[in-house]
């Protein structure tokens, strides 16, 4: 009994050995078909990606998605058969998100890859998973704040996020239709009575309502009905200030090749401007007035 042990031991071992000699050398005789083939398959998710959100997502993380089951042996990767067409893959999304990209205030330049790919990267960078579903209520359908203007009555607006070719905005209607501020063009959030406008017309007793996004020359100043909704208004908008500013370092990517420029395009506007080096954004810059 020992001995058929031992004898079963052993042939187990050589067995497992061999298999592994066989697949490692296969692997490696089919290694470069596989990585023309993962190249191709990158290609035509990236083709489609303006027109398919599933394309999209797909181009965006060609390395987790490409051959989910498994490299074995060398055969081609299947194409996917994409819509063609702006309709939401309602298979590739929460319910929340679903609703919020079906309403989305958008810039005719504006695709839905871009309004994904920052809801993306907002729910990757919000701490709080209360500070992401207030972001999806503001990009869907918005939410009523009092807002104090440089003259004036305060008068109780309804405040949303809106997406320009890529860019956050917080938008209102006013007196002249949408208003807006870009919040990569805001330097300042601040709680508390700290703008010219609130300091002319805000009752001292509710500093702790107030709230003011300070950009070159204006602020958008605010009063909410509670504190813990200006506290988590103000988390939230001077995190999306951050993420537009290209201030958040987990957001930077390493600088490419020159012959992977067009990366940073899919990436660009969701991550941010500062994310992007200089001499790459000159670079992208002029090639796109050449092009136009």
């Amino acid at each position: 009994m020992q001995v058929d042990k031992i004898i079963t031991k052993s042939i187990q071992t050589l067995m497992k050995r061999a298999l592994t000699i066989w697949t490692t050398a296969v692997y490696e005789i089919n290694k470069a078909k596989m990585v023309q083939d993962k190249e191709r398959w990158r290609l035509h998710a990236v083709s489609n990606q303006e027109m398919d959100l599933q394309a999209w997502y797909h181009a965006i993380f060609f390395q987790e998605v490409y051959r989910l089951r498994g490299p074995f042996w060398h055969r081609d990767a299947v194409l996917p058969q994409y819509r063609q067409s702006y309709d939401l893959v309602d298979n590739a999304l929460s319910p929340l998100e679903e609703a919020a990209l079906a309403h989305v205030l958008c810039s005719p330049d504006t695709s839905y890859g871009d309004v994904a790919g920052q809801m993306f990267v907002v729910q990757q960078i919000a701490s709080k998973q209360t500070l992401y579903a207030l972001f999806q209520k503001l990009s869907s359908q918005g939410a009523q704040v009092i807002k104090y203007p440089r003259a004036g009555r305060p008068a109780r607006k309804v405040f949303r996020f809106s997406f320009v070719e890529g860019k956050i905005y917080l938008t209102w209607k006013g007196k002249f239709g949408n208003q807006g501020v870009g919040l990569n063009e805001v330097t300042k959030v601040e709680g508390g009575i700290t703008t010219d406008v609130l300091k002319k017309a805000a009752a001292p007793g509710k500093a702790n309502l107030f709230l003011s996004l300070t950009c070159a020359g204006r602020s958008v100043d605010l009063c909410f009905d509670t504190e813990e909704e200006r506290n988590e208004w103000q988390e939230l908008l001077h995190l999306l200030m951050l993420k537009e500013h290209g201030k958040i370092e987990s957001l930077k990517v390493e600088q490419p090749s020159h012959d992977d420029l067009n990366e940073w395009l899919y990436l660009y506007s969701a991550l941010g401007e500062n994310c992007l080096p200089l001499d790459v954004w000159k670079t992208l810059t002029d090639k796109t007035k050449t092009k136009n």
